[in-house]
């Protein structure tokens, strides 16, 4: 059974608070036990349909095998799709407009030139390397309908949203360094603003590398048995024990782990976001969960529907 992420509402010294709870069990591991490298190899490139470059990377990486050649290039395309679709249909669903089915139209080829360019204007309305130079001018400029929704997410509250957390299993940490970013950091914390520049960002840098064939390191070798790839969403890891050439165990972590659970990431998140203005509350928790992009079906119940 796939896991659901349930969002709901519970009363804590009179006021209500948002709580998550999984339900359901992902089996994914289980099913690889017993089986060899080879077998299990075949079997996770069936059952992953989300991100399936890194998840095929990370566990060809564990199990001492080769990754495919192009690995790192596979895995910045589909970080790149992932990107493309929070900004394209998930930042206008949570701002109440129409998402942009046009401009999605063009995701499943995004790594072809002519496909690329055409991506890259529906998503800036400009050049990834005049985003990277200049964010601010780019996001009063464009026209773009991207840099519009930074610009509503910019100008709402800044505390509700804002956290930071020791160990953040999103992708931020990957684009901390850009210029930009920083300057909004220092300004006002990790916002939701600041979280919506960081996508922005990396998916620019990631039009960049793919253009120029340049493309980083995504992926290695934490210790014997176990890989890191830096996914669509943060870092998997998949680690795996061995016994007599036959999967004995094997674990899968992914960043949705690191952001669900009682008190854990995104829940801190959408507590932080519930306290937005009434006016603007139910757009705010949308934009949120955005932030998070937990790979799980979400459903929310019906107080915490009507109350958001």
């Amino acid at each position: 059974m796939m896991p659901t992420l349930t969002v709901g509402l519970r009363q804590v010294g009179g006021n209500s608070q948002i709580v998550l709870s999984a339900r359901g069990e992902m089996t994914a591991s289980r099913l690889l036990e017993g089986r060899s490298c080879a077998e299990a190899m075949k079997l996770i490139r069936i059952i992953f349909n989300l991100c399936p470059a890194a998840q095929s990377t990370a566990a060809a990486v564990a199990m001492g095998l080769a990754p495919e050649d192009d690995a790192d290039f596979r895995i910045a395309v589909e970080t790149l799709r992932e990107h493309a679709l929070v900004m394209l249909r998930e930042w206008p669903s949570a701002l109440g407009r129409q998402p942009e089915f046009v401009a999605m139209g063009g995701l499943a080829a995004a790594h072809a030139s002519g496909r690329l360019d055409d991506l890259e204007y529906a998503i800036f309305r400009d050049r990834s390397d005049v985003v990277l130079r200049n964010f601010e001018t780019w996001m009063t400029a464009s026209g773009a309908s991207v840099a519009a929704d930074l610009a509503t997410v910019a100008g709402w509250p800044k505390e509700p949203g804002r956290i930071t957390v020791e160990h953040d299993p999103t992708f931020i940490g990957r684009v901390l360094r850009h210029p930009a970013l920083q300057r909004i950091i220092n300004a006002e914390g990790v916002t939701l603003f600041a979280r919506m520049a960081a996508r922005v960002i990396e998916a620019a840098s990631l039009f960049e590398e793919i253009r120029s064939g340049d493309i980083a390191t995504r992926y290695g070798v934490v210790r014997t048995g176990e890989a890191w790839v830096e996914a669509a969403r943060g870092r998997l890891t998949h680690s795996v024990r061995l016994r007599n050439g036959l999967i004995e165990s094997y674990c899968i972590t992914t960043p949705t782990d690191g952001m669900t659970g009682d008190g854990t990431f995104l829940e801190t998140l959408l507590r932080s976001a519930f306290q937005a203005p009434a006016a603007i509350r139910r757009q705010q928790i949308g934009i949120a969960m955005t932030c998070a992009d937990p790979c799980l079906p979400v459903v929310w119940e019906d107080e915490a529907l009507h109350h958001a």
